[in-house]
This record gives C-alpha cells, structure tokens and sequence, in this order.
C-alpha cells in the first residue's frame, strides 16, 4: 500500500478547502503521501484506485454523509482494516458514540491542534501495520503448511521442484516462477522446473544473462529488485539486450537461494512483467519462508 519512501498513504476526504489544503501540506511536510478527495462523493472510487494506509473522513458534508461513508466502508471486506479518523464539528460525545459504533478508528473535533491531530494519525498508522503484519504473517503461515504436506506426500524430486514452482507463483500472484539449479561450472545453470511451461524439463541456462540469479549463489540472499529498467544490478545486462535488439518484458524478480542435499545450489527465480504491480519485500519474505520450510522437510524426509 504504502508508496516508497513515505511514511504513509493517507486519504483526506472533506468539503472544506482551506482545511482539505492545510491538512494536505501539513501532512505532506511530515512525510505521508496525501491524496485528497473534495466532498468525499468520490470517495469510494478513490479508495479501489489508491489502496491508502488511513482514511481521515469528514462526518458532515453538504453533498454525502460522512457516517454512511464511514458505514459502506466498512462493509466492504477490503477496507474493513482500513483505520478510520474521522474529523467532525459535532459535540464530542455525540461524535463518539456514531463513529466508534461504526467501526472508526477515532475522531478529532473541529478546530483540532494540528499537534494533536498528527499524534492519532502516526498511532493509528502503526496500529493498522500492526494488525497487517500479524495478517500477513498468518497467512504465511497456514500457505507454508498448506505447500509442505503437498511437497511431503511427493516423492521424487524433480516432482517437489514443480510443486514449489506452482504454489510460490500462485501464492505471490507471478506468472512466471522457476527452479534452477547451479550447474558444474560457474556460469551454468538448469532450470528443473517452471511454473510457467510444466512441460519443461533439465532446460540449461547461461547464467550470465541472469545476474540477479549469480547475485543470490553468490551472496546466499534473498535478491529483490523492484524495477530491471533502472537497477544498477542489471547495467551490463540492460547494454547487452539493447545490442542485441531484445525487448524484455520483466518488471521486477525475486531469486530465492537455497541448498540441496549433495552440497548443490539452487535458486527460486519469480519474475513479474510491466504490467503487474511490483514484486514486494513481503514476497520475498514469503518465498524465503516456503522455501527454507520445503528445502527442511525434504532433507528429513
């Protein structure tokens, strides 16, 4: 959700200008990402096309109900976790009682200390990465445990490959998710399984044209790159295509390494094209975790 290099996504619905726009820059001065919505009638739409961290609602506006905003909001399961911190000219009690009996967050009152003001919205940002995180983590959680009795009741080994292949990419959400492992010499590499072609079988690959794979044999970590476009990782490789005249499609990767019995090493390759969002720090995590679970269950088994 939350934009690179903010420190948080916040959605400011309120039929005030002076007030929309003083809140906008405050906020903007402190660090969060602000999208606006004057009068709140387009709340709803802005909400599926901006996904924000917070939602600070004004209760009353001349054109739509604060309250019942607040109310279809929170009927609606994407936005349910959504903090809500609505802003209100309304007797406090009042306020109180209708907007926490909704499902709101908080509330401040009509004129507020911006000092205040910016207190809740930090407190709450936290509780809402809080609650997400101990969701992600759930999830995790159950989606591990769900991969690893299918990779447990597979025997043969190039069949587990095409197990983690498929439930990685499922999960993750990514097209293309392939098992490679490293070959004799350096350079070498075989790609045992993909998510992408179930046909594919023992397919060798020049490593060189796959630094972010060399990257992660080397360094035995995870490797993330959110945009091949502009990484530095893939300035040789960026020269090499344009000579060429190849036009590469990916996005964003994640190379996964890990250890096989034997003394092999093999990498969890995931690749998004330009179209999707970015591959996330959480998806790493996530990979990391099935991956280091599988790699453990099929050496005790």
């Amino acid at each position: 959700m939350t934009a690179v290099g903010t420190a948080g996504r916040i959605m400011v619905a309120d039929d005030d200008p002076a007030l929309l726009h003083t809140l906008e820059l405050i906020l903007r001065e402190n660090g969060y990402e602000v999208i606006p919505v004057p009068g709140g009638e387009q709340l709803l739409t802005r909400l599926e096309q901006a996904a924000p961290d917070l939602l600070m609602l004004d209760i009353m506006m001349p054109k739509v109900d604060g309250l019942q905003l607040l109310e279809r909001v929170k009927q609606d399961a994407r936005w349910r976790d959504l903090p809500v911190l609505m802003v209100s000219s309304m007797p406090p009690e009042e306020a109180a009682v209708r907007s926490l009996g909704l499902g709101a967050s908080d509330f401040v009152v009509k004129p507020f200390r911006m000092r205040e003001m910016l207190a809740r919205v930090q407190a709450h940002l936290r509780a809402g990465q809080e609650l997400q995180r101990a969701r992600r983590e759930a999830r995790t959680q159950a989606q591990t445990l769900d991969i690893l009795r299918e990779v447990t009741d597979t025997l043969q080994p190039e069949e587990i490959y095409h197990v983690l292949a498929r439930r990685v990419a499922r999960v993750v959400r990514v097209s293309r998710c392939s098992i490679v492992l490293a070959g004799r010499e350096a350079d070498q590499g075989m790609v045992v399984a993909a998510h992408e072609d179930p046909t594919l079988r023992n397919l060798e690959v020049d490593l060189r044209r796959y630094p972010e794979i060399r990257r992660a044999l080397a360094t035995r970590r995870t490797v993330l790159v959110a945009d091949v476009a502009t990484d530095p990782l893939y300035a040789d490789a960026r020269r090499a295509w344009q000579h060429e005249g190849v036009q590469v499609t990916t996005r964003s990767v994640i190379a996964v390494p890990f250890d096989v019995r034997g003394g092999q090493q093999g990498v969890c390759f995931l690749r998004t094209s330009a179209g999707p969002a970015p591959l996330t720090e959480g998806d790493a995590a996530f990979a990391e975790t099935v991956i280091k679970a599988a790699v453990s269950a099929i050496e005790k088994a």
